[in-house]
């Protein structure tokens, strides 16, 4: 069976309207006969036949035709011919004559009957009305009703993924409030380490402090990994409900998961499954529809057999109309002394049509047969193996409609357990962690218990989450598989006229297009795109007049690299030193090959083009989301970095090297500056690196 064409009800009963046609004729004939009416038996043929014919005729043809459901058409026709001509034959130079017409035709085997008509549509091969596709009317009806089933899936698989994606967007807020709160413990934890490490006291060794740092750096980097996917799952249910990806304002779930245990009666939630999934239903309805052709098709190994009649009045006359009778008629007596053409001389078409005295009719069968119905019965045969084919997927599907609720009802299950498992969980790592603590305060157990305690507190509370929200997505997915998922969000789908709302968006819809931009079609050459070449510099051309050919090309500067330096406790600074350096942009000058520093010459000094401000003006400096190629991101989790350059003669650009040294524990301000999870907006200050002899490497903003 190949790809059904989707048609709706209206379409198929168009099928069964009354057909109106019409046409007119006008034509003038001017031609030579074949006659010799010189000799002595043309002489004789002078009388009825001209030499030369010259002719005028008309003709008008109109009826209106209607297909019934029983296959049956009635036609009601009008024809009506002018003819003018020079015939010597003639009583009248010219002539009108009309006729009405009312036929039917009723098929009596093959086609008739409402059952089939309804399901294949008309067909006549007689007369070329329809065609041998089936595609009557309740057949559009199967096809509306699978469309509707189809959309509502599509309806219940966007409820599911929107209710899937909010309990995602609720779990990506408490994992990052867990991943927080492990970093905040982990950082009260190395400043202890820190302080102690710092006096040179026991329990501060190198390896101590160094695990406390890595524990700090471990919940912080989870914490980040965290931001960004709440921020993917926020963006993710945005694109669902059609807003924009960022409006100022962060969606934020305020229901709670529910934690009470649900319980399905199986027996039950198997027969509302099989009833009322929308993917049973349609193809229920696909075999309803295979059943129906089947039936159809049996029915053309009948013959054709067509009953029909025909009942016609007639009209002649000198004129077609008049609005007052004349009283005469072709059968009127010629009077003595008359000729014919004195008696049709005043007659009119429609009064002679109106007296009834020309009446014709006609009664008939019409009998059409192929020897051996072969081409009959191999339609019926593939008719019958559709029809197994599409019971043989029924079948298929409710056998895995059964599997997927009972796996539905599996996963429910397991997931309430270890829901209930890791809460448990949850609060012995909880009371762990106070205990390792205590012990760890008064000098019982070593650190890292205490580090592997938090680790293991941290990971309890997100599977707690992540088993609690899976719970809840286990309750949706019972409901999307027997479909109730739409009444249990309280989504109901009806069939009829639009509601007003839905009126009103077309109408803002249709305004909004009609206020689109105006393109005008009338250039012959497209605008400007390119002015030349966009000039990759920060500071150095200021914002004039002057043209692009004005300034000097601008290249990047490439990166150096430098051998990392070991610094003792003595080389420790103050936490005001940049997370990152990036490169920036130079100016056309080359830059000039310097010597490989050595333990005399000053490093590069960083500074900013917008002036100095003190250390604790660059600690609260705003932190942005971005960064580009000629901006720096100051940030303060680092103690003291040094760069260096170094140098070469070889050809090869200058590259940059950077040494990260011993970092320091940030502060409260600067570990709570990780916590906002808004969208940043703005801009991080720039940094510039500049060369600068004699003086000390140093930061300014």
């Amino acid at each position: 069976i190949g790809p059904r064409p989707i048609q709706g009800v209206e379409q198929a009963l168009s099928e069964f309207d009354a057909q109106v046609r019409s046409s007119m004729v006008w034509e003038k004939n001017d031609r030579p006969q074949n006659f010799d009416v010189t000799n002595a038996v043309g002489s004789g043929l002078n009388a009825f036949f001209a030499r030369d014919l010259e002719q005028e005729t008309g003709q008008f043809n109109a009826e209106i035709s209607k297909t019934s459901a029983t296959g049956s058409t009635f036609t009601f026709r009008n024809n009506t011919t002018y003819d003018s001509n020079n015939s010597p034959s003639r009583a009248l130079v010219s002539d009108w004559v009309t006729n009405f017409e009312a036929e039917f035709r009723q098929p009596l085997l093959q086609g008739a009957g409402a059952l089939y008509n309804r399901i294949a549509g008309p067909f006549n091969p007689f007369t070329g009305v329809g065609n041998p596709n089936f595609d009557g009317v309740v057949l559009a009806r199967i096809n509306t009703d699978i469309s509707l089933a189809r959309f509502e899936g599509e309806v219940r698989d966007l409820v599911a993924e929107v209710e899937n994606v909010y309990w995602e967007l609720y779990f990506a807020y408490r994992n990052l409030e867990t991943q927080k709160a492990g970093r905040d413990g982990a950082l009260q934890a190395w400043k202890k380490i820190n302080a102690i490490w710092a006096i040179g006291g026991r329990g501060g060794e190198t390896e101590k402090e160094a695990q406390a740092r890595a524990q700090y750096f471990f919940f912080r980097s989870n914490m980040e990994a965290a931001t960004t996917q709440l921020y993917r799952a926020e963006n993710r249910l945005r694109y669902l409900m059609g807003l924009a990806m960022a409006d100022g304002r962060l969606i934020r779930p305020s229901d709670e998961p529910t934690t009470a245990e649900v319980h399905f009666e199986w027996g039950q939630i198997q027969c509302e499954a099989l009833a009322r999934s929308s993917e049973l239903r349609q193809q229920k309805w696909r075999i309803k529809q295979r059943e129906l052709e089947l039936v159809a098709s049996k029915n053309h190994l009948l013959p054709r057999l067509d009953a029909f009649g025909r009942y016609r009045w007639h009209g002649f006359g000198d004129q077609l109309i008049d609005s007052e009778r004349s009283g005469r008629s072709p059968n009127d007596p010629i009077p003595p002394g008359a000729s014919f053409s004195d008696v049709l001389e005043g007659t009119n078409a429609f009064e002679t049509l109106t007296s009834g005295d020309f009446q014709e009719w006609q009664l008939g069968l019409q009998l059409s047969m192929p020897l051996g119905f072969r081409s009959e019965l191999a339609e019926v045969r593939r008719r019958e193996l559709a029809l197994a084919k599409s019971r043989a997927i029924l079948k298929e599907q409710e056998l895995e409609m059964s599997h997927q609720l009972g796996d539905a009802v599996r996963n429910l299950v397991n997931h309430y357990q270890q829901t209930d498992t890791n809460f448990n969980r949850r609060v012995a790592a909880e009371k762990e962690v106070k205990a390792v603590q205590t012990a760890y305060e008064n000098g019982i157990v070593t650190l890292d218990l205490l580090l592997d305690a938090q680790r293991r507190r941290a990971d309890a509370e997100i599977a707690f989450y992540r088993s609690l929200i899976d719970y809840n997505r286990g309750i949706i997915q019972v409901h999307q598989t027997k479909g109730s998922l739409l009444e249990y969000n309280n989504v109901y789908l009806a069939e009829g006229p639009w509601p007003g709302k839905a009126i009103f968006d077309a109408i803002r819809q249709a305004r909004t297009r009609d206020a689109g931009h105006y393109m005008n079609y009338g250039y012959t050459r497209p605008g400007v795109v390119s002015r030349g070449p966009y000039l990759q510099h920060d500071h150095s051309a200021p914002a004039t007049g002057k043209s692009l050919e004005s300034y000097e090309s601008f290249e990047p500067t490439p990166a150096e690299e430098v051998p990392a330096q070991r610094m003792g406790p003595e080389d420790r600074s103050p936490r005001n030193a940049p997370d990152l350096l990036h490169q920036k942009t130079r100016q056309s000058r080359k830059l000039k090959s310097v010597r490989k520093t050595s333990a005399e010459s000053p490093a590069p000094k960083l500074v900013s083009p917008r002036g100095q401000k003190s250390t604790n003006q660059l600690r609260s400096a705003p932190r942005s989301a971005t960064t580009s190629a000629n901006r720096l991101r100051p940030t303060s989790t680092t103690a003291n970095r040094q760069a260096s350059w170094t140098a070469s003669k070889t050809g090869k650009s200058a590259v940059r090297k950077l040494s990260y040294q011993q970092q320091i524990p940030p502060s409260e301000d600067e570990s709570n500056s990780h916590q906002s999870i808004a969208p940043r907006s703005a801009a991080a200050p720039g940094w510039q690196r500049v060369q600068r002899h004699g003086a000390s490497t140093g930061l300014r903003r």
